[in-house]
């Protein structure tokens, strides 16, 4: 809103008043780098990791201390003895393993070993109360710590009866991929190269979930093999789905993408309402949208504006920031030409598409974007800090430039996940069940006439980026998501405060949920203001708003009383 001025002389203020003192981005991977392949995949120390998907995690948050900032994500039970040496399974890691669903429906079927299905009228494929690609993985990794320590636990059974025979094969896979990954940690790249290639044998990339995510990491897992042998690993196979590289620079995937899956839309609806609710007496409304994809977002929000019956919308303007060349600067042009297209069969008077160019991230300047003092500034983040979390200089003056343009409003949409560490196991664990809820969201949601599409998702899509979290290191690593919590105390530094969520908003969230009987299991949460979105209670993606805040200082007195506002 206008009271909020901001000014660019940050610099003057007190240290104390706005900024922590973290490591900065560039010491993450410094962090225990000498003895991060010692400790194992199966481990103690590792069962927080494995066992709770949930957001109160209490490995999420800094025990005894405030909210981390992205450099102490990884500084996890420092008071535990040498953190590094832990294995990836061990009985540590069986909070992360012992899900008290899986398990009740594991007892469930040895009770009654007859599970019924049934099917949805739009859906010819059939439902079981069968278990998750993510409790495939759960129960793999608590049957792994308990072999480890050959210690039966008589509260939990680990064993597989009452599953059935696909889903005990499942459970096997699930092993030798973990046990792959383990031997990676330890660089015993013989062993894990030979459970890579059962992996690869038995998980063809078209088979049912458990196997397609087998498939995912078992490819990451062998490109981490060749960069850290310097060998070349042959991706392709006769099993491999074959990509048209024109399929890749289309809308088709992302348009089928955010039509059938869940947290999409909900996500796109929350930023949305998030925006009107902070331009709702504004004629003039600029967004700044830092990585614009297929511009749907801006559909909804131009259909809210039209139907407006107090304050008509007389400009929208909207900017679109790209960073690098090539087809992207074509693909946002034509982005914006639909805009138009789609601006002119409605009631907004002027409607206006502008692209910002810049080479790097280090180019980006608040005067590039011509703003206007009568508009309402609104900036727009989905996924884009993210891919900065490695370039920690940059990323600071970018949020500087952002702050000196005095938005009335900034709106992040992010992965609510924590890819960020620098111990490769933890890392694997992590990315692991992610994806694993991930890939039951597609395959919950996509129906077979979408099966191109989902196998583009994973194939290419995620199979991309789970390699680069797995296999790259230092800045080549680009992916490097955190949580909700780490976000906060980043923009912190820059005097943001975050903005709770509208009542209207919450009752736009459950409409979206609840207008398909394939997304029950989509789940929101409010956290602390925001919405984070998942599958089943695994948390995928958030949406946040912030604002800058205003804070005074005294420049002159005690006789003539002056206040700068900054």
């Amino acid at each position: 809103m206008e009271e909020f001025f901001l000014g660019s002389e940050m610099q003057t203020l007190d240290d104390d008043q706005w900024l922590l003192s973290p490591l900065t981005f560039d010491q993450i991977e410094d962090l225990d780098d000498d003895e991060d392949d010692q400790w194992p995949l199966v481990d103690a120390r590792n069962e927080p990791r494995l066992r709770s998907l949930s957001s109160s995690n209490p490995l999420n948050k800094r025990k005894g201390g405030p909210t981390m900032s992205f450099d102490q994500m990884e500084d996890l039970d420092d008071d535990d003895d040498d953190e590094d040496q832990w294995p990836l399974v061990d009985g540590r890691n069986e909070p992360r393993l012992r899900s008290s669903s899986t398990f009740n429906l594991l007892n469930k079927r040895k009770e009654n070993p007859t599970v019924s299905c049934t099917r949805e009228l739009d859906d010819p494929r059939p439902i079981c109360e069968s278990l998750s690609t993510e409790d495939i993985m759960r129960l793999a990794g608590t049957r792994m710590i308990q072999l480890s320590s050959k210690v039966k636990d008589i509260a939990f059974d680990s064993s597989l009866s009452g599953l059935s025979d696909r889903e005990v094969r499942n459970v096997e896979l699930a092993e030798y991929l973990m046990s792959a990954a383990d031997k990676v940690r330890t660089r015993q790249f013989d062993h894990a190269s030979g459970l890579l290639g059962l992996c690869n044998s038995l998980a063809p990339s078209d088979g049912n979930t458990v196997e397609r995510v087998v498939h995912c990491f078992s490819k990451a897992l062998r490109t981490k093999i060749a960069k850290e042998t310097a060998t070349t690993y042959d991706m392709t196979n006769n099993k491999e789905f074959v990509i048209d590289e024109n399929q890749l620079i289309s809308d088709k995937t992302f348009m089928t993408f955010h039509q059938t899956v869940p947290f999409h839309q909900v996500q796109h609806i929350a930023a949305t309402q998030a925006i009107l609710d902070n331009v709702e007496r504004a004629t003039k409304i600029h967004v700044v949208d830092l990585q614009i994809r297929n511009g749907l977002e801006w559909i909804t929000l131009m259909q809210a504006l039209d139907s407006r019956q107090e304050y008509p919308v007389e400009h929208l303007k909207i900017t679109a920031l790209v960073i690098g060349s090539g087809s992207a600067i074509e693909n946002t042009k034509r982005t914006g030409d639909q805009l138009k297209s789609f601006a002119e069969t409605i009631n907004i008077p002027l409607f206006s598409f502008h692209v910002v160019q810049i080479p790097d991230l280090r180019d980006f300047r608040a005067g590039l974007f011509e703003t206007d003092p009568e508009e309402a500034l609104v900036v727009f983040s989905e996924f884009f800090f993210n891919k900065f979390t490695s370039r920690p200089v940059e990323l600071d003056r970018a949020m500087r430039e952002i702050k000196t343009m005095n938005p009335r409003v900034m709106v992040m949409i992010e992965t609510e996940a924590n890819h960020n560490s620098p111990s490769f196991s933890s890392r694997f664990v992590e990315t692991l069940f992610h994806y694993s809820a991930f890939f039951d969201c597609l395959e919950a949601c996509m129906s077979p006439e979408h099966e191109p599409d989902r196998r583009i998702m994973e194939t290419v899509i995620v199979t991309e980026l789970v390699t680069n979290m797995l296999a790259a290191e230092g800045e080549e690593r680009g992916m490097r998501s955190v949580k909700l919590d780490t976000w906060r105390s980043f923009f912190a530094r820059f005097g943001m405060v975050e903005q709770e969520l509208s009542d209207v908003l919450l009752y736009q969230v459950k409409l979206v949920t609840g207008k398909c009987s394939g997304w029950k299991f989509c789940t929101t949460n409010w956290d602390d203001g925001s919405l984070t979105i998942g599958w089943k209670g695994t948390p995928m993606t958030s949406v946040s708003v912030w604002k800058f805040v205003r804070t005074a200082r005294l420049v002159s007195g005690p006789k003539d009383l002056v206040v700068e506002f900054v």
